[in-house]
């Protein structure tokens, strides 16, 4: 899967995390989410909470990247794919 077409959704808070995969288009099987890499006020999106919040919406993460800016990516997909 080439990372560079992948959609990215940068998203600063688990509540912001939640609410995107609630509404995430069924026609989407893969993404780069994108979340902050330390939690610091406001964002408070912890790894854990991440493949939690994956899991409960049929999404498993395969990889993870430091990117820059001081953001995490996560390659995802929808179980199953």
């Amino acid at each position: 899967m080439a990372m560079s077409g992948l959609k990215r959704i940068k998203l600063a808070s688990a509540n912001e995390l939640s609410n995107w995969l609630a509404k995430a288009p069924a026609s989407l099987s893969n993404a780069m989410l994108v979340t902050p890499v330390s939690p610091s006020k406001g964002n408070d999106t912890s790894r854990d909470q991440v493949q939690s919040l994956l899991s409960a919406h049929g999404w498993v993460s395969d990889q993870r990247y430091t990117l820059g800016a001081g953001g995490l990516g996560h390659v995802i997909r929808r179980s199953g794919t």
